[in-house]
């Protein structure tokens, strides 16, 4: 028997700890929400999106150093880079550690503005935040050794035992105290744990590995290699995070709860779609980086993003079709909840597609590519956003969510494979494919939308035959995808 290809095994191995890891916060996030409550949970979601922004102070270089020893060819040049990458951690501990009073001002007071009551835990979830950011540090580098040597199994087996930490805590925390402080505490306390387990499962870098290499002129050099890729990464984080932060300010700390819980349900797809990103990274850095190799890959990637398309779409409609039924039995059966929800899912499935094709871009050096078109993607959900406001209310950020999630899955995929000199003849009908199958999806929600759910689920088995067919129908050419 043919043995199976270690790209296929790496992806599966990931692919089963994120299924863990998502089925364990759909189960956890609603509890949480029932014992918290709508407001409480909000204020718990805050911590959610600091965590996000503070680890973005490295500027991009964990990626960056992912890139670089991916294609290391010794093993003293792993161990060079995660020396230089220490150094740099340990200097950024230092400058959280001095600005805190001033975050701690910037949140509470412009990024969000809470009610007195809440002004205190807020301040709280801020110093935890960075406190976790500190304590991150060496699982950072060990995660980012790990991938780089392709030790795709030990990775898998730590972020599932860290998934079941991280809900475990995240209800017990909740469960004992009903405080998004003591929440945000526990889920704080499992990186000391993490750190000991740590030790024996993932591959541990060589001991003088820990010893820091501070060289101000190398840092300058670092960053200015990965400072289009961090200002990518910040353009991205805020694309998330945004719909938290305006709805907070228009609608209160209530709407906001209703919309996290939605969004943090909806978000478990990214379990799936970040865990072919991490795998394919350091396989598309070694391939981009030979010359003799890139054809072959961007023909891959063409079958791939045509399938994945149709594939994420098929979630979006499938989780549509369930959610008026499923929502309420696992307690998150406000209306508000399921109608962000309905919206979310769509523009979220759209927006895990492109991960591959972001995946792609950043090892082919396309940094800056990438933070035009996340610009780009932001500016057109805040103008999206202040246009259906007056219409929709606090759902125009789902809407707002699809309108720019569809630019930028379309113009990503589009970057990936129209190079000037392309041979492909078929682009143009894939380009118009997707945007016919993404204008039936679309009136398949608005459908659910207006509650005409008898309609939605007589036409939802044709819609997903027909996708399935499509998808089967080459089955065999997917297989390429996994070939060494």
């Amino acid at each position: 028997m043919r043995k199976p290809p270690k790209f296929l095994l790496h992806l599966l191995s990931v692919y089963s700890a994120n299924a863990l890891n998502g089925i364990l916060g759909v189960i956890a996030v609603p509890l949480v929400v029932s014992v918290l409550g709508g407001e409480r949970y909000g204020i718990y979601s805050i911590y959610a999106v600091l965590a996000s922004y503070i680890a973005l102070i490295d500027c991009g270089v964990t990626k960056h150093f992912i890139r670089l020893m991916s294609s290391a060819t010794h093993p003293e040049g792993k161990t060079d880079f995660l020396r230089k990458a220490f150094g740099w951690y340990l200097f950024l501990a230092l400058v959280l550690a001095g600005s805190l009073p001033l975050l701690v001002f910037l949140v509470t007071r412009y990024l969000f503005p809470v009610p007195t009551e809440y002004l205190s835990q807020v301040r709280w979830i801020v110093i935890l935040a960075v406190i976790e950011y500190v304590l991150t540090i060496p699982l950072m580098l060990t995660q980012a050794y790990t991938m780089a040597n392709l030790g795709f199994g030990r990775y898998s087996n730590f972020i599932a035992i860290s998934g079941f930490l991280r809900y475990f805590l995240m209800f017990l925390g909740a469960w004992m105290y009903k405080s998004p402080v003591m929440v945000v505490l526990f889920l704080v306390a499992r990186r000391i744990f993490e750190l000991f387990g740590a030790r024996f499962i993932l591959l541990m870098p060589p001991r003088n590995a820990w010893r820091p290499r501070i060289n101000i002129l190398e840092f300058f050099q670092v960053l200015k290699a990965s400072s289009v890729m961090s200002l990518a990464q910040f353009l991205q984080t805020t694309v998330v995070s945004i719909g938290s932060v305006l709805l907070n300010r228009h609608f209160g700390v209530a709407v906001l709860g209703n919309y996290r819980a939605a969004f943090d349900l909806s978000s478990k797809v990214w379990f799936f779609s970040n865990g072919i990103g991490l795998v394919v990274f350091p396989k598309f850095s070694q391939i981009l980086s030979n010359t003799g190799e890139r054809e072959g890959l961007l023909v891959k990637m063409m079958l791939w993003l045509e399938k994945s398309w149709v594939g994420y779409l098929l979630i979006a409609i499938m989780a549509i079709c369930g959610a008026p039924a499923l929502l309420p039995l696992i307690q998150l059966g406000d209306e508000q909840i399921l109608h962000f929800f309905m919206l979310l899912i769509l523009g979220i499935c759209l927006n895990a597609h492109t991960n591959v094709s972001y995946e792609y871009l950043l090892a082919d050096s396309r940094y800056q590519s990438v933070a035009f078109l996340s610009f780009g993607v932001l500016i057109i959900m805040y103008l999206s956003y202040l246009f259906l406001i007056g219409s929709a209310g606090p759902y125009a950020i789902g809407w707002a969510w699809i309108v720019s999630q569809a630019a930028y899955a379309l113009v990503a995929d589009e970057l990936v494979v129209r190079k000037k000199g392309s041979v492909f003849r078929n682009e143009w009908r894939q380009l118009l494919t997707k945007v016919l199958l993404l204008l039936v999806t679309v009136i398949f929600l608005w459908i659910g939308f207006i509650s005409a759910i008898h309609t939605m689920m007589l036409i939802a088995p044709f819609i997903i035959l027909t996708g399935v067919i499509f998808i089967v129908k080459d089955i065999e050419k997917l297989r390429s995808l996994f070939v060494e």
